[in-house]
Parts: C-alpha cells; structure tokens; sequence
C-alpha cells in the first residue's frame, strides 16, 4: 500500500494542496540523470488552496504577487487518495528521490527544488494515490469525457451483440479534438482485447497512439509497438501474454525487401490474429480498392487458398473480425452509405459546442477547455485592384501565392513579390485611403489577422496553409525581412528535409517555446500539408488559408487543428486562468469557405437524417462565419451558406455532363451487389445503353477475382499471355460498364425538362408523378433507380442538389446535354 511505502501522511483540511512552480533562471537550468536529463527546476510543496500564489511572492521576497516572468505557478493537486487518505509534500518528496530524482538547494529556498519535468511530478502524484510503484512514463490519468463514454458504450454494445466468428465494423464519425486514439484504448480494455492493430495512410498521427498507450495510467501494462520497435523485441511479441497496440501505416505495410517479400518487421503482422483492426483516419485512401483487400475480408475471398504461398504482401491479408474505423471526416463513407445507422457513432462541432454551454450542474463541464471556432473570411478582390483577375473578383490563392527556386541563390521567391508584399501589408491592417474611408465607424475595428488586439492571443501562434514547397520557403524568407513578422520565430515545415511525424513536430515545439523565452511576438508555422492531420500543437490558435482546397476532408482536418485545447485545470476541477477560448480560420476565398461549409452540413444531414437547414441553422450558431468585404464585415447566414454550396455541387455536374462521381458511386463493391440482385440485373438487361454486359455481370466479376488470385501468386508481370490478354478485356468491360452506369444520370437533366419545375426533387417527380416518363426517358423503372440508390450506385441526395441546381440553369442546361449526343 501507498502509506506502507511512502509513509508520511498527515491530517489535512479539505482545502489543502500539492504546489509546484518554477522559475527564472531555474527554469532554464540543464540538468542530466542517467542517459538522460532536462531543462528546468522545479520547487515542489503544499499549502492552502489559494495561497499558492502568496508562497510563490513570499519566496521571491516581492510581497505584491506573482510576476509571470519571473515565477509560474504549474501544478495544483489535492493532497488525498480516491480512499480519503492524505499524504504530505514530504511523501511526495520521497517518492521523487527513490526514483532517482535529484533535489538540490536554491537560492536559499530550502531543499524542496527537484531535477525534475512537471510529467514526472504528476506521475509522482500518480503513484502515491493509487498505491503503485512511481512510473514517470505514465504522467496522466484523465477521464473520458461523457460523448467518449457514449461512443465506447454504443461500439461495446454493438460488437458484443455479434457472434464472435461474425465480421463486424463500426464507423466513429466523430469530429477533430474527439480524443478518438484514447476512447479507442478504452474500448480495447472494456471489450478485454490483447492484440490491438492500428493501420493508417497518416503515419504521423503514430505520436497520439503512442503518447495515449505510454503516458496513462490507465493502460499500464500495455506495450506499444511499431516500426522504430527493436526486431528483437519484436520477435518475441507473439509468445507475450501481455496486452498490445501496434502501429503500421499502409504505405509501410505496401513496401518490400529487396526480394519483393513483406518487411521482415511487418511480416508478424500479417501472421498475428488480431482482436480489432483500427482504421485512423479512413477518409485519407484506406476506402481504395488496395488498401481494403489487405484488411477487409469481403475484399479477399481466396486469401485461405494462399497459405502455402511464398509470403508477400500482395498475396496475404490481415486477420481480424472487429474493425472500428475513425474519422473526423467521412465524408464520402456517409455519402455512399458505407455504414448503416447502428453501424456508426455521431459527434459533431455542433454537439460539443452545445455540451459546452450546458450549466455543469452536476460538476465541472469536461467541454469547457474546447475553444470555440470562428471563420473570417475575407473578398480581396474587391479590397484592392492588384488582387483582382476580372472574374466576379476571385482569383486562384495557389497562383497567387506561386514561388519558384532561385536557381542562382539556392533560395525561394514569389513570382509576383510585390503583391505578396502588398497582401502581408493587408493582413496587418495597413489599409490604403480609399479604404479606410470605406469602413463605417463600427467595421473600423481590427478586421485583419494580425491587426489591433481583436483576437486576442489566438494569433501568437498560427500556422498558414500554402500550395507547396516552394510557397513556404518563399514564404519563410518574406516574412523574415518584414519589421513586424520578423518579430516571430518562423518555422518552414515542408519538405523531405524536415522528417514525418514527431520529427517535423519538434522543430515547431522548439521555436514555440524559444518565442516565449526570448519574449517575441509568437510563432508562425508554414505547411502545405505537413502537422494538418493526427498532430496536435495546442498554442495553435488560428489557420490561414492560402492555397486552393477543394477536399472538404483536408480543409476541415487543417481547419479544426487550431481548436485543439490548451489549458490546465485547478483542483477542484475548473480551468485555470489564460486557457484558450478563441480559434480562428482566416479563409481568403469566401466562396471557397462557404461551399465546404455548405458539403459538411449535407454530410451531416446524410449521416444523422436532419435537414441541411437544421444543421446549417445549428452549425452556424457555434460556427459563426464572417464575410469581409467592400470596408465592412458581416456573418454570413445559412441562406448564403447553402446557396453557395448547392451551386457549386451542382455546378460540378453540370461540367462534367451529369457524370461526376459526386453522382455514383461505382466501385467493387457495389458492382458485386448488383451482380447478386438477379431482378435488377433482369431489369436492366432491357436498359440499350447497357447492352450486354449486364447480363455477363458475373462471368465478368468472377474472371476478375481469378486474375486478381493469379496476380497475388506470382505477380502481375508474370501471367501467361492469355492471363494477360483476359485481364485486358476485364479490366475494358469494367470501366465501359461503369461509364455507361453513370451515363445514365445524364438523362436526368432531359427527364427533369419536359417536368413541372414546380416540382423540386427527382424523388418527388419520379414517385409522384412522372413515372413512366422517367422510365421513357432514362430506360430505368422506379423500382430498379431506387433500388440502385440502396446499393449506392446513384448517389440521391447530390442527384437531388443537382437538380435544384438545373432548375436555375433549366434552358443552358438542357441544351448543354443534348448537345452533347
């Protein structure tokens, strides 16, 4: 027990507490132990709760309270166990000393300063209310929030309500900032899985799956393991009994020795039977067709035929009957109705918000340290004419940002400097005359990024999103000579020389905390895709963008990084002062904003069956998006939001002559569906565009699966010349079957011109009205259209935006179509 090992409790009110602080110069004392060591000096001890402070003053022999520059107050914890026994500072000091932690005298202060991280300290506290031996690895013992709880409880729930030989999957549709890597832990402990494997196309969100398993109490006893893992420890994980995670990307699980072989240090993981398979991240190509074939069972019907098979990557799949996949961002899984509604738990921007402002009657609200998240976005066009390219005042940010290599200096530079030069000078509010003139009194308030105080701290450290390489080299050296930007540590975290992962982390923790000591305005990370996905950098307070960016997936990953929390909580559970309440995204196409803006609220309503005006009405509450433009701002309402958004989902259609993928979802998957709906394909065999190759629907998906069996054998290089020959006319009559499938939405803009356009969606015409014409004109009955919109070959609800559209653009449209043959 605790008390048998550390001794030293004493009798203490309720309002008692553990202190630790630090301070100048201690706090930038080097210090080394072992093979290790670190920077600063830590004074640990108790007092009353709300004296802290006063012993800090009173140690520094100022008498008028803490100066922040001089001494910071990091740590407040009660000074009892869950059982109600107490302990002393004096238990915590013995503790700290028998795990080697060194304790000095300083400045006359006594002998309570440690060589030791705040982690350690925790961890410290740790041990001694739980009874355990110190573990300095395990510094946090958080609960999970009550939406955490709610998606492990539904998933527990619906996977143990399977049979233990079924294959099941479970979607977390659950939005950035969830804490998804550490609920997935306490999954894996309620459902008592051992062998847990964690795949991915984002290897840098590796640094959340190990922080989460390393650092909590909670998973002591868990090993982690992934590439970096010693061969030798690896060699021995399959004989352990102890429970473990392990972590692979796809991109490392795809690659080979030099023989062509898997990786020797993958090829356990192939040959492990797994408990659950975790796909992070999913919207980012772990849906592609190669990637499911080496995970999805559905995917690898003959993978049991290939045990005798010399061992290759491309001949073997991964063995596993849970899958629970993870996405802050599914868009296209929800679009194409991947999961059904049991199959998939919700938890939105909106549902936090609304969790936050709840009164927290029964305690402290968990969601309270969740910033809130607002978008400005800003019409520069009709700012300044050198913005302008004479098109309705947009312009393309990536040309506008467009850097080449100086090949005579090594260095980077725009193509247009002074314009660059002429936007940093806009972001800081130099505003011209005719400008300022512009502004009524009330817009005259700071509406720029980094002018004035209007957002607070939330851009001392931000990170700008640009097109490539050479836009944030070029980017780095401008801001260099700027007098005001010049002011912050810049950091360029693009390129191979910058590492993955961790190791492009550092370099922007570094110039983070060098900012703060060296007392400069902040810092400013430049990306083109780097630390946006799995990495959490919590003094980020706002993004801008300034590139193109057409992926809801990748604008919303960058988007919600910046809210990720920074703050701390005092004892009794309420956040401590200076947390961060504010993020920002600074977008420079507001069209560009307002139409994804628009695709997430039609995602939602996919997923959850609301209206896109109900979650657009909802979204935009704790969402609220700013339009700067001709001297003033406004918020922008739902109304504009969905009208962009429609228009350009729909303009997208009209383009690609009511063939875009937007419209169908045309893959392995429900190819294979069609083939064993015997009515439908009877159904279509009538349909002329489709021919016959319908009605060979199967011979053709059964040749291709063999062809896929050979190419797993013996390679794709290696088929006979007939193999090779039958893989051409396969893979030829898949591709013209799936062209002519979509070629039948691009009857529906005819069908939807000889109707009543009082009538607004294609469901509405087709079911009510006009059946017959619809099968006259598109060859397809209701019953076969709907019974492909259950497949997910058509895609209804971006049918029906198009429509809307169409109805708008009804005569163009239509002669666009038919035009076209």
């Amino acid at each position: 027990m605790a008390r048998e090992r550390y001794g030293d409790y004493t009798s203490h009110p309720d309002d008692w507490r553990i202190y630790a602080y630090t301070k100048s110069p201690e706090r930038l004392k080097r210090w080394k132990r072992g093979d290790g060591g670190g920077v600063g000096l830590i004074k640990v001890g108790e007092s009353k709760a709300g004296r802290n402070a006063k012993r800090i003053a009173g140690h520094n022999r100022t008498g008028a309270g803490v100066d922040p520059e001089i001494e910071e107050l990091i740590l407040e914890e009660e000074v009892k166990t869950p059982s109600g026994a107490w302990f002393s500072d004096k238990a915590l000091h013995k503790v700290l000393e028998g795990a080697g932690v060194k304790r000095i005298a300083s400045d006359n202060t006594g002998d309570e300063w440690f060589e030791a991280t705040i982690e350690e300290v925790r961890a410290a506290i740790i041990a001694l209310r739980t009874g355990t031996e110190v573990d300095f690895q395990r510094w946090q013992n958080f609960k999970m929030r009550p939406s955490q709880e709610k998606a492990v409880d539904a998933t527990e729930a619906y996977f143990s309500g399977a049979k233990d030989t079924d294959t099941v999957k479970f979607l977390w549709n659950a939005k950035m900032r969830f804490g998804k890597t550490h609920a997935a832990y306490q999954l894996a402990m309620r459902m008592k899985w051992k062998r847990l494997l964690v795949i991915t196309y984002q290897p840098a969100v590796a640094d959340s799956w190990r922080t989460d398993l390393l650092t909590h109490a909670a998973f002591k006893g868990w090993e982690y393991v992934d590439k970096d893992t010693a061969p030798t420890t690896k060699a021995g994980l399959a004989k352990i009994t102890a429970p473990l995670a392990w972590f692979v990307s796809f991109q490392d699980l795809f690659g080979t020795d030099g023989d062509g072989a898997v990786k020797k240090r993958n090829k356990l993981v192939h040959e492990m039977a797994w408990d659950c398979i975790v796909i992070d991240e999913y919207h980012f190509g772990a849906w592609r067709e190669n990637a499911r074939e080496m995970y999805d069972p559905s995917e690898r019907k003959s993978v049991g035929a290939l045990q005798n098979a010399s061992f290759r990557p491309d001949q073997t799949g991964l063995s596993a009957n849970r899958f629970l996949y993870l996405s802050g961002t599914p868009f296209r899984a929800i679009t194409f109705g991947e999961f059904s509604t049991e199959e998939m738990f919700n938890w939105s921007y909106v549902e936090e918000q609304a969790a936050k402002q709840e009164d927290g009657a029964s305690g402290p609200n968990p969601y309270e340290e969740l910033p809130t998240l607002s978008v400005m976005t800003y019409e520069l066009g009709s700012l300044t004419e050198e913005f302008a390219d004479g098109s309705n005042n947009a312009f393309s940010l990536t040309d506008f940002f467009k850097a080449t290599r100086n090949e005579a200096n090594g260095g980077y530079e725009f193509e247009n400097q002074n314009r660059v030069v002429a936007f940093l000078h806009l972001i800081k509010g130099h505003k011209r005359t005719h400008q300022l003139k512009q502004l009524s009194a009330d817009a005259d308030a700071a509406p720029f990024p980094f002018e004035g105080t209007d957002y607070g701290d939330a851009v001392m450290h931000s990170v700008w999103y640009l097109a490539d390489v050479a836009a944030c080299h070029a980017m780095g050296e401008l801001l260099a000579s700027d007098p005001k930007f010049s002011q912050y540590k810049i950091v360029v975290a693009a390129g191979s020389s910058v590492g993955q992962g961790a190791k492009a982390l550092k370099p922007v923790r570094r110039a983070i905390s060098e900012s703060t000591e060296a007392g400069l305005e902040g810092s400013i990370t430049l990306t083109c895709g780097k630390l946006l996905t799995g990495v959490t950098v919590r003094e980020w307070g706002a993004i801008l963008m300034l590139r193109n960016l057409q992926a809801p997936e990748s604008y919303f990953q960058a988007a919600f990084r910046v809210q990720s929390p920074r703050s701390s909580r005092l004892p009794d559970d309420t956040l401590a002062p200076g947390y961060k309440k504010a993020s920002f995204v600074f977008d420079f196409d507001p069209n560009r904003a307002l139409s994804l803006i628009g695709r997430y609220a039609l995602s939602q309503a996919d997923a959850t069956g609301e209206t896109v005006a109900a979650i657009l009405g909802k979204l935009l509450k704790f969402l609220p998006i700013f339009k700067y433009g001709d001297g003033a701002m406004a918020v922008v309402d739902w109304g504009q939001v969905i009208t962009t958004a429609t228009k350009d989902v729909a303009q997208r259609a009209l383009d690609a002559q009511w063939k875009t993928a937007l419209l169908v979802g045309v893959n392995d998957e429900t190819l294979n569906a069609l083939a064993s709906d015997s009515s439908l394909l009877d159904a279509l065999a009538g349909v002329r565009t489709l021919g016959g190759t319908t009605a060979n629907l199967e011979i053709v998906l059964s040749k291709n699966e063999k062809l896929k069996m050979a190419i797993r054998e013996k390679g794709k290089s290696k088929l006979t010349a007939k193999e090779q020959q039958e893989l051409k006319a396969v893979e030829k009559q898949l591709a013209d079957l799936k062209k002519k499938i979509k070629d039948l939405t691009a009857r529906i803009p005819a069908f939807m011109y000889l109707t009543d356009p009082r009538e607004r969606t294609l469901a509405e015409i087709i079911e009510t009205a006009e059946p017959e014409l619809f099968k006259m004109v598109t060859g397809l009955t209701i019953d076969s259209f709907l019974r492909m919109k259950e497949l997910g070959i058509f895609n209804g609800t971006m049918i029906d935006v198009s429509v809307d559209r169409f109805r708008e653009e009804e005569d163009p449209s239509f002669t666009y179509i038919t035009g076209a043959g």
